[in-house]
């Protein structure tokens, strides 16, 4: 990271097979993990959205974990929300594999957090996508799933909408993963309160 060689691993990714691909975003993964504050380009999250329409299914999933790794800070929400990233992040909602609807929806609970997330997500349908997803069979999609619902429904817009989703939810609380009966209620709490 110090010797500025991750622009060089974006450039390698550009026409790389699929493997180099993986493993240049798993050490970008890294690279994010370990300075969360270091900005993205607008060359990387181009490069991670591009990489959504990859034949590699883990290319697709591993390019949707790093927006989600990205945007840990408001500079990397701001810049995947600039450079489109919204709409390709619902639409991937539907991809026919589970690992990236997972990670897509881990992508959009991060982008979530913050107000101009919450806004671009909700314009661009992400709550209708996540309520079909509830039903995946994955464990750590439904947990993205609900935990982006929760901060969604934040959101006048998208609360209004799950407030007519909340038996759907209900069921949520009887899953076998501890985690996802957790973040139902806290998920119903949400968007059930009331001042």
């Amino acid at each position: 990271m110090n010797a500025g060689l991750i622009a060089k691993l974006v450039d390698l990714m550009k026409h790389s097979s699929a493997k180099v691909c993986k493993e240049a975003l798993d050490t970008l993964h890294y690279c994010l993990i370990v300075d969360i504050k270091k900005p993205l380009l607008a060359s990387e999250i181009t490069l991670f959205k591009s990489l959504f329409a990859h034949e590699d299914h883990v290319v697709r999933a591993k390019a949707a974990r790093n927006i989600m790794d990205a945007s840990v800070c408001q500079e990397g929400v701001t810049e995947a929300i600039q450079q489109g990233i919204v709409p390709a992040l619902v639409e991937m909602l539907a991809d026919i594999e589970l690992e990236v609807r997972a990670c897509s929806a881990g992508a959009i609970m991060m982008l979530g957090v913050n107000i101009e997330g919450k806004l671009a997500l909700v314009k661009a349908g992400a709550v209708e996508s996540l309520l079909k997803m509830l039903r995946d069979d994955y464990q750590e999609g439904r947990l993205h799933c609900v935990k982006a619902l929760t901060v969604l429904g934040e959101c006048p817009k998208a609360r209004e909408t799950l407030l007519g989703e909340i038996e759907l939810l209900e069921r949520l609380r009887f899953d076998q993963i501890p985690a996802v009966r957790h973040a139902v209620k806290v998920a119903i709490g949400v968007i059930t309160w009331k001042p």
